[in-house]
């Protein structure tokens, strides 16, 4: 049985928790930008593979956050917080 209280919480945890971030490809000698929503740059790498699993780290800390309080409870996610952590592995491998 999932916790209503951790059920309460995960809910509460939007990708607004944490910033999100996209890859931008900038003609700049090829490379590419790491930015958040609102355009600011948070670094700029040379390897589009790298760039994609920079720009998942919030996610990824976020549904790891998920997983530890989890197995700390120990049981199992919620169906959200199961979409959170699938939908953050995606994005770290590209398919999102």
């Amino acid at each position: 049985m999932v916790n209503q209280g951790r059920l309460a919480r995960e809910t509460n945890m939007t990708k607004t928790a944490h910033t999100q971030w996209k890859v931008e490809e900038k003609s700049q000698a090829g490379y590419f930008h790491v930015e958040t929503v609102r355009g600011a740059i948070i670094c700029r790498v040379p390897n589009y593979d790298d760039a994609v699993l920079i720009a998942a780290a919030p996610e990824l800390l976020e549904a790891l956050e998920i997983a530890l309080e989890c197995l700390e409870e120990g049981s199992p996610p919620s169906e959200w917080g199961e979409g959170m952590i699938r939908a953050a592995i995606a994005k770290a491998r590209g398919e999102a």
